[in-house]
């Protein structure tokens, strides 16, 4: 069985997401102790007109480039990002694309694509939650007051999350036959 490879067309495509997850870090509203920024949308957004395959492609490549050294994540790179509390919301990402690019695949309604961001949102939420509390849990083990930092600033992220996938949601059924075109 042979696989097919990534022409260039859709290696430009990728580029192309992993540039635009890079300027989206720095769009971002400072709210402690997670920013708000429009990194999430971007991800999935990628899925959607990437494909499952490409969309999660290029926010890994996205991530290592971040890991190696480049400032590309909203506090900074290198690989100590690791450590951070925020990273297992960049973990998201990768799977959340993937899931948005599985679920949006063939008949693209505004219902199926918003459906499709709402799940890549539950799948970036629920990693970057077990990452922040494993992280602050090895510094801190009292989460008292970090516990509800976290819940303040989700209460506030995830609606504007989803007002975001929704208002994408259109924006992408228009977008999916242009992207469509240049890839085939």
């Amino acid at each position: 069985m042979r696989t097919r490879g990534i022409r260039v067309r859709e290696m430009a495509l990728i580029a192309l997401f992993v540039a635009l997850l890079a300027a989206s870090a720095f769009f971002r509203i400072p709210l402690p102790p997670i920013p708000v920024t429009l990194q999430v949308q971007v991800a999935l957004v990628g899925g959607i007109l990437l494909g499952r395959r490409n969309g999660a492609l290029a926010t890994v490549v996205y991530l290592g480039l971040g890991l190696v050294g480049l400032p590309i994540f909203s506090g900074g790179g290198g690989f100590s990002y690791v450590l951070q509390p925020t990273f297992g919301f960049l973990l998201g990402f990768v799977g959340g694309a993937y899931l948005c690019g599985m679920l949006s695949d063939g008949t693209q309604t505004v219902c199926r694509i918003f459906c499709a961001q709402l799940a890549g949102l539950t799948v970036v939420y629920l990693l970057g939650i077990v990452w922040y509390f494993t992280i602050v849990l090895l510094v801190n083990p009292s989460l008292t007051e970090t516990h509800t930092l976290l819940v303040g600033s989700l209460l506030v992220s995830m609606p504007t999350d989803a007002v975001l996938a929704f208002v994408t949601s259109a924006v992408v059924k228009r977008l999916h036959p242009q992207v469509m075109r240049i890839i085939r």
